[in-house]
């Protein structure tokens, strides 16, 4: 079994830096207030890890504490899918349920939006009363095999709709068929925002540019 004291060697081990973090009482699910000894604890930057069982492998999943995965979304991305259950976490990958902790993991990830935008995470440490405060960014410096996708919730605007703002602003699109499929399947969109005037620029170029750019954000 993994355990706190493991885990905190390993992240010495490969120099990163983080926060210990001591709970009074012991706890499966995210925690809503801050019951920790140094108060060192923010709700607000708990993330679960949940490791999945899909026709690929085994997938580990990064959400906010508070989230629940929408299972319609998740299937457009991986196919059928189940949660593993307590003896296979104990047993192949050595957790307790709810002391899961991502970086102790040789997993593909799957990592929602929402938790991309916190600048610390707050993660399980293989002990019930254990867990650890890390940058965002050192993280997403020792994971590498990952897609950041929305796992909790469809995106408010309709695909009709954001397909629509994309041709406002992209005049030729090759393969709309495949466009309207990665719009459905919540994976990130990366967009190129080229901008190269001819000659001296006219304020209308730099207000153009800004609404189209709005457009392209809001369309996802």
């Amino acid at each position: 079994m993994k355990t706190f004291k493991s885990i905190k060697q390993k992240l010495i081990n490969q120099k990163i830096s983080f926060e210990e973090i001591t709970f009074l009482d012991e706890a499966v699910s995210a925690r809503k207030i801050d019951n920790s000894v140094g108060k060192n604890y923010n709700p607000d930057n708990a993330i679960k890890t949940l490791i999945i069982s899909t026709k690929e492998g085994y997938k580990a999943l990064i959400l906010k504490g508070e989230d629940q995965v929408e299972e319609k979304n998740l299937g457009k991305i991986v196919g059928k899918w189940s949660i593993v259950n307590k003896e296979i976490l104990r047993q192949k990958f050595g957790f307790l349920p709810g002391c899961v902790c991502p970086l102790d993991l040789n997993l593909p990830f799957i990592i929602d939006e929402k938790v991309v935008k916190l600048n610390i995470w707050s993660m399980g440490a293989g002990d019930p009363i254990k867990g650890l405060n890390i940058k965002k960014d050192v993280v997403f410096s020792f994971i590498k095999n990952f897609h950041i996708v929305s796992l909790t919730h469809m995106v408010e605007t309709n695909i009709e709709e954001r397909l629509k703002l994309i041709k406002e602003v992209g005049e030729e699109i090759i393969q709309e068929d495949e466009l309207r499929k990665l719009l459905e399947s919540g994976e990130e969109l990366i967009a190129y925002d080229g901008f190269e005037p001819s000659g001296q620029i006219h304020i209308a170029q730099g207000i153009v540019r800004a609404i189209n750019v709005n457009k392209m954000i809001k369309a996802g």
